[in-house]
């Protein structure tokens, strides 16, 4: 299994969401008198790491094929954007082959077997829990069980 993109997977797009919701129900809590400036700090913060992710995001999607390419650049009629997600997906699947096949090549040192030592028993027998009383029934008290 490959490993994608950082910060685009279903937990951010989870965490984004929820960021995004905070404000909501704090606004809500607030109107019932239930916040605090504390609660619209942690708000707030977690309110900026979801935007600036993304942003962040969205920069990679939009400027990243300019950096890598200039903007005329067109093979077959492609252009720069599909060039780079052709790129992209090469470079996964290469690195995906890679990582399947390279660790059967490597040669691992056997592991080393460590006996344990065996298993002690108690000097002393370990006495029976102390048992209740049965309590019977008086009607009963003369059947035995």
């Amino acid at each position: 299994m490959g490993a994608g993109i950082p910060g685009t997977g279903m937990a951010t797009l989870f965490y984004i969401l929820c960021a995004f919701a905070m404000p909501l129900r704090e606004l809500l809590l607030t109107l019932q008198g239930r916040s605090s400036w504390a609660r619209w700090r942690l708000v707030s913060r977690h309110l900026l790491v979801a935007l600036a992710m993304t942003l962040a995001a969205f920069a990679t999607i939009r400027y990243l094929p300019r950096l890598l390419l200039p903007p005329d650049v067109t093979i077959g009629g492609a252009s720069a954007f599909l060039v780079t997600v052709v790129l992209f997906v090469s470079y996964l699947v290469l690195t995906n082959v890679a990582a399947a096949l390279i660790p059967g090549r490597l040669q691992l040192p056997a592991p080393k077997v460590i006996s344990l030592p065996e298993r002690r028993t108690a000097t002393a027998p370990i006495s029976p829990l102390p048992r209740h009383r049965e309590r019977r029934h008086p009607a009963r008290a003369g059947q035995s069980r």
